[in-house]
């Protein structure tokens, strides 16, 4: 987590804001970083936006600029003296984006309160677009995670490929943060034989034991392959590592729903080749389900949509 050295602490409601900004002082300590709390508002129309008051006119929306930034400062006095604040009117998201790009920002921190019905990052439509869209890592935090211990999910295998440097890059990051929270690091593989159901199927003529030894044989090849990339990291807590079978997409959450990690690193794109390509489709099968904090990573020469 040293890594990171220019935190934006996405600003919403101040009881939402106040612990995630407190998680954010922590980490900029140890990290010796600089933090900006930004908060984006609606735009006022035009229409609406100047209003004469006596003599004079009076700006709306740069009234509640104003307003915002000195609920903003106070928030900020009273818990770091490191934090600069800043105000925009626009989509939230997008603004953020922006800012990231222009102010050079290496992480984003956002709550991921639910609003309305939908259960978890389901229901927090900003904290989403930034998972979706955001060049650098995400922390989407949910405000009730349950304990210290961190779970990452990795592969596929390739190695010296994209995903493999992605894959090693979530270890790195999932293995600090555990250190950081004094927990415990699980790593979450999912695993399967392709073509599993058609081979069992009447119309091949494997038998079930070859079927089975095949089963196997893809087993091991997952079990080595994370078992050489935690040999590549530098690994300083206790690691358990958890081999489903079956799709990531499905493998992870329910990991998380049985075990409920504090936090959830994920890798959220998995190949920049493809033009318009902004999530793939494990992480959004797990983003849609999960409920927990996560931190969300994407691989190098991702580009953002956002301009």
């Amino acid at each position: 987590m040293r890594r990171f050295k220019n935190i934006l602490v996405a600003a919403s409601d101040p009881e939402i804001t106040r612990p995630l900004l407190e998680n954010a002082a922590r980490l900029a300590e140890l990290n010796d970083a600089q933090i900006t709390l930004y908060d984006v508002i609606n735009p006022v129309p035009s229409r609406r936006r100047f209003l004469q008051v006596g003599a004079g006119q009076v700006d709306v929306e740069q009234m509640l600029t104003d307003d915002h930034t000195e609920m903003l400062r106070e928030l900020a006095a009273g818990v770091s003296p490191r934090v600069e604040v800043e105000v925009r009117s626009g989509t939230p998201f997008v603004e953020i984006i922006r800012r990231v790009e222009s102010a050079r920002h290496d992480l984003v921190m956002v709550s991921a309160d639910s609003v309305g019905r939908r259960p978890g990052l389901a229901g927090a439509p900003t904290a989403m677009h930034l998972l979706r869209k955001c060049p650098v890592p995400v922390w989407a935090d949910v405000g009730n995670s349950a304990g210290n211990s961190v779970a990452v999910g990795v592969g596929p295998f390739d190695r010296g490929s994209e995903i493999d440097s992605l894959n090693v890059t979530l270890m790195q990051l999932a293995s600090s943060l555990a250190l950081m929270r004094g927990g415990s690091l699980d790593v979450i593989h999912g695993w399967r034989l392709e073509g599993e159901s058609l081979l069992r199927g009447p119309r091949m003529s494997s038998k079930p034991q070859e079927v089975d030894a095949m089963v196997e044989a893809v087993r091991r090849d997952a079990s080595d392959a994370v078992e050489e990339l935690l040999e590549r990291v530098e690994v300083q807590v206790d690691v358990r590592v958890h081999l489903g079978k079956g799709m990531a997409g499905e493998v992870i959450p329910a990991f998380v729903e049985e075990h409920r990690p504090g936090v959830l690193v994920l890798g959220t794109v998995a190949r920049t080749d493809i033009r318009g390509m902004i999530i793939g489709n494990t992480a959004e099968r797990v983003l849609g389900t999960v409920e927990n904090s996560i931190l969300a990573v994407k691989p190098q020469g991702f580009v953002s949509p956002v301009s």
